[in-house]
């Protein structure tokens, strides 16, 4: 195993460590709001209907060709939902 300089390190997850410490500084700055049990709740009920949607688009994309054409429909579905 080769040994990572922070350089290599941070282009090669990068954006993970700018995640955690961004959730680090946010519980320190608000620790009586942002890791709380509603605003967790919040989020993932924010993030449903996108990740729902974004499961059945790759499974689409990935699943056999004659099912293709309905992506389209679930886009339309979609739009019409918000």
């Amino acid at each position: 195993m080769k040994n990572l300089n922070f350089g290599q390190l941070f282009r090669k997850c990068g954006i993970y460590i700018i995640l955690v410490l961004f959730i680090i500084i946010s519980t320190i700055l608000r620790p009586d709001v942002f890791l709380t049990k509603a605003n967790i709740i919040s989020i993932l009920v924010q993030i449903s209907m996108t990740t729902i949607l974004a499961c059945g688009e790759c499974a689409l994309i990935l699943g056999p060709v004659h099912i293709r054409p309905n992506t389209h429909l679930s886009g339309k579905f979609c739009r019409l939902r918000r």
